[in-house]
């Protein structure tokens, strides 16, 4: 304990999940096309009822219904099997000529699916829990609908559970959309999708080429989607406040015990985080140091040298405290000017922004009027002035650097090489540490399943990184990591964690 540690953390979602915070874009989707709520109505009206049942209902009121309309006006599927009961309400089954715009189909397919919610509820007998759920139902139709909500719901009718690339996969299938949309690319976007049914993936693409737009100049496209997303993520932001409201203090609790429990604890600890979430921020650093102090009873000492979020955070700019702004290291004199940064979604540098996207086959110029680079994450962080919160920069020298539930995916390399040039990973003696989530500790093959992915994962990275090494073998880097004790895969730590009650 006499010795110092120099640590950044970096962190992912996994941290928020392994708190108990329902982060996964499954659980927002659920929770923002009223899946969820369902589920509530449902057990309320039938405490038996089957888990299943929410999901086929919302298959058959909604998927079923755009599928039928994308049928019915982009063409027609050999044996298609009619599964929607009653279709009535939907312009084609009255032989009408249907409004083209896909996106006003499918928020009014929505909203017929949640008057069908409100219609349930009165079912309900308790007039209290009523009031509770209709209160949650308007809530949901009162945030911002917009064009990207209904791409998630048409790739979810049209993409197989079964894909390795899933529909709600929002980086990804961002980076997909936009490629198929403002790109002349001979190639599908979508090769690498499997799709539920034969002929899906045409389907999939005439939706989106009904896609309305205001200008058809590719460029104007493409800010108009960047608007569009920007609601997108408004709706996010808002969800994850949501969720860490309804957690209360048993979250905090649980993410000031976890982070204690992947420090490298000595002495003296001075820490930098970088962090992928919208949740915890700057200010968590107070109660997360009062933690730390208890855990070692005053005998060690924490500084947070750092805190960023480098993809933004979901605090609502009008509800910023002069606590938070003191915490953030924000000078109060500049409160007034304050911007502080909402949530992103961007897309990979990496073919866009670099030698492999050369334009008209140059081989020494890059295009950079690729329509898709206010995607990128380099753009959008530039864009939303992640800056303005980030007060200090990360120390010069770490004894280690530890990734915590983070999938070291792809869209991400360009921040992790930034990183590994910085602390200069292939010629120093920083040591890497790798957790990942073992899931039930009684199942030991699983546990070894997430394990070797984790592996896999962390190969892909350094040896991606070490390809970027000019004058060195850096595509050995794994090797030498290893013969040098530098790297490291752990299960998650055990921190005594408190449940969350739904």
């Amino acid at each position: 304990m006499d010795e110092e540690n120099r640590q950044l953390i970096v962190m992912g979602n996994g941290f928020d999940l392994e708190c108990g915070l329902k982060t996964k874009y499954q659980d927002f989707f659920d929770y923002r096309l009223g899946i969820s709520l369902e589920k509530q109505i449902i057990k309320r009206i039938n405490p038996k009822a089957d888990e299943k049942e929410v999901t086929e209902n919302f298959d058959q009121l909604v998927k079923a219904k755009i599928r039928k309309y994308c049928t019915e006006n982009f063409g027609g599927i050999s044996g298609y099997v009619n599964v929607l009961g009653d279709t009535s309400d939907l312009p084609c089954a009255k032989n009408e000529k249907s409004d083209p715009n896909i996106v006003k189909q499918c928020r009014d397919i929505l909203n017929r699916y949640w008057d069908k919610l409100g219609k349930l509820i009165t079912r309900i007998e308790d007039q209290h829990v009523q009031d509770e759920l209709i209160s949650k139902l308007n809530q949901i139709k009162d945030w911002q609908y917009n064009t990207w909500e209904a791409i998630f719901l048409i790739a979810n009718t049209f993409i197989s559970s079964k894909s390795s690339i899933q529909w709600q996969d929002v980086e990804t299938m961002i980076f997909s959309i936009v490629t198929e949309l403002l790109t002349d690319s001979e190639k599908s976007v979508f090769d690498r999708y499997s799709f539920a049914e034969q002929g899906d993936e045409s389907y999939l693409l005439s939706a989106l080429g009904n896609l309305y737009f205001k200008d058809s100049e590719t460029d104007n496209k493409a800010i108009e989607l960047l608007e569009e997303l920007q609601k997108f993520e408004s709706n996010f932001a808002k969800y994850i406040n949501k969720i860490k409201d309804d957690a209360g203090e048993k979250y905090y609790n649980n993410a000031s015990r976890l982070f204690d429990a992947i420090l490298n604890s000595k002495r003296t600890n001075i820490i930098d985080v970088l962090s992928f979430n919208y949740s915890l921020d700057s200010s968590f650093i107070g109660p997360c140091k009062k933690m730390f102090d208890y855990i070692h009873d005053n005998q060690a000492s924490l500084e947070i040298n750092s805190w960023s979020n480098i993809h933004g955070v979901a605090t609502v700019k009008d509800e910023v405290s002069l606590d938070w702004l003191l915490s953030s290291g924000v000078k109060l004199l500049e409160k007034k000017n304050i911007n502080i940064p909402a949530p992103i979604f961007g897309i990979d540098n990496h073919g866009i922004l670099s030698p492999d996207n050369r334009q008209n086959g140059s081989s020494s110029e890059i295009n950079l009027d690729d329509p898709r680079s206010i995607f990128t994450k380099s753009y959008r962080l530039i864009d939303n002035h992640v800056n303005e919160i980030r007060v200090k920069s990360f120390q010069d020298k770490v004894d280690v650097i530890t990734f915590f539930g983070h999938s070291l995916g792809h869209a991400d390399y360009s921040y992790f090489e930034s990183i590994f040039d910085k602390y200069d990973i292939f010629h120093s003696n920083v040591k890497l540490e790798f957790y990942y989530y073992p899931g039930n500790k009684s199942d030991e093959a699983a546990a070894k399943r997430e394990e070797r992915k984790t592996i896999k994962n962390i190969v892909k990275l350094l040896t991606s990184y070490g390809e970027t090494l000019e004058s060195e073998h850096g595509e050995n880097i794994v090797n030498k990591l290893m013969l040098e004790q530098r790297l490291s895969v752990l299960p998650n730590p055990s921190f005594g964690a408190e449940e969350n009650n739904e």
